[in-house]
C-alpha cells in the first residue's frame, strides 16, 4: 500500500515538475538547465515506471505480485533519485559531496537485492543462479548508463556527468566503480538475508518438533 502511494506521489511531481519544465520560462531555471529536454525525461521517466508492470502483468500468485510490486518500487526509487541528480544535486560534487558516485553505489545495491528476488520467484530459479543473473544483468546496464551519460553530454549537452563533462574518464571510473560496489554490497546483503530466513525456518521447524515430542 505504502508502495503504491510513493509511486503516485512521484508520478504526480514528475507531471507538475514536467509541465512547469516545458512551460515555464527559461529565465526561471539554473543556466545548465536543459527544460524542454528535461520534460521530455520526466514523461518518459514515468513511462518507465510502469514497465514492469507493462511487460510481466499482474500475477494470481501472492508472491509474484510482492516481488513485482518491489521491482516498480526500486524502478522509481531509482528514477527518483537520478532525477533529483538531474535537477541539481549531481552539481554538489562542486562543494566536495559526490551524490553521482552516492546514486550509483545506492541504485546498484537496491537493485541487485529486487531484482535477485524477482528472478527467483517470477522465473522460478534457484537462488544462486537468480543473483547471478541481477549481478550481470546490473553490471551491464550500468555500463550502458556510462556510454548514454558521455553520448548525452557531448551530443545534446546536458549535465549527466555527476563529476563535470571536464572530467569524464575519472567521472566515468568512479562511477563504474561504485557500480560494482553496489552489486558486491548487495550480493552480499541478499546472500546474509537469504541465510537468515533459512535460519529462521530451521528455529521453527526445531520449535515445531519439540512441541509435538
Amino acid at each position: 500500500m505504502k508502495n503504491r502511494l510513493f509511486i503516485k506521489l512521484l508520478i504526480a511531481a514528475y507531471l507538475a515538475t514536467a509541465a512547469l519544465l516545458f512551460f515555464g520560462n527559461p529565465n526561471w531555471f539554473p543556466e545548465f538547465y536543459r527544460p524542454r529536454l528535461m520534460a521530455i525525461l520526466a514523461l518518459v521517466s514515468i513511462f518507465i515506471i510502469f514497465l514492469p508492470r507493462m511487460i510481466f502483468h499482474n500475477s494470481d500468485s501472492k508472491a509474484k505480485t510482492k516481488v513485482l510490486d518491489e521491482l516498480e518500487g526500486v524502478t522509481a526509487i531509482s528514477l527518483f533519485i537520478n532525477g533529483l541528480g538531474g535537477l541539481g544535486l549531481y552539481k554538489l560534487y562542486l562543494v566536495g559531496f559526490p551524490y553521482d558516485k552516492l546514486a550509483h553505489l545506492v541504485v546498484s545495491f537496491i537493485f541487485i537485492v529486487a531484482l535477485s528476488r524477482f528472478i527467483e520467484i517470477w522465473y522460478g530459479k534457484t537462488f544462486n543462479k537468480a543473483l547471478l543473473i541481477a549481478a550481470i544483468l546490473v553490471t551491464v546496464t550500468g555500463l550502458g548508463w556510462e556510454v548514454v551519460e558521455v553520448t548525452s553530454d557531448k551530443v545534446l549537452h546536458t549535465q549527466l556527468l555527476g563529476g563535470g563533462s571536464s572530467q569524464i574518464l575519472a567521472d566515468t571510473v568512479w562511477d563504474i566503480v561504485m557500480d560494482f560496489l553496489g552489486v558486491i554490497f548487495g550480493t552480499g546483503f541478499a546472500l546474509f538475508q537469504k541465510r537468515r530466513v533459512a535460519a529462521a525456518r530451521v528455529v521453527k521447524v526445531v520449535e515445531k518438533e519439540q512441541k509435538t515430542a
